[in-house]
């Protein structure tokens, strides 16, 4: 089938419509961002332990965390409710980091498979 000029045109310009878009949605995908995340402390026991910290990613990796555990604050009982179904969903989403020294590795232990079981 021959194209028309006109068909060819359309089609040039809706390519040129599909990369602008497409350069546009990369530039509006966060680059650097926080959510909550758990990390697995190693005591000197060998015990291990859970906490839920803020952690940064620079271009969707690891990059730091908070010194501290957080805790869910506001100024009304909906505020801590709502703070802690933020948390919830976000370590739900988010793989469990060792804190420390092995900072940014993934932990990968028995207790990841109670993450999973777990049902709200």
């Amino acid at each position: 089938m021959i194209k028309t000029l006109r068909q060819h045109a359309f089609e040039k310009l809706a390519e040129k419509k599909i990369k602008k878009l497409k350069r546009e949605k990369e530039m509006k995908k966060p680059k650097s961002y926080w959510n909550y995340c758990i990390m697995a402390y190693e005591n000197p026991n060998g015990v291990i332990s859970f906490a839920v910290h803020e952690v940064s990613y620079e271009n969707d990796v690891p990059t730091g965390y908070s010194e501290n555990p957080v805790a869910a604050l506001g100024n009304s009982i909906k505020d801590v409710i709502k703070d802690l179904q933020m948390m919830l969903k976000d370590v739900q989403n988010k793989p469990v980091l060792w804190a420390n020294e092995k900072f940014p590795a993934e932990y990968t232990g028995k207790a990841i498979k109670d993450k999973f079981r777990i049902k709200l």
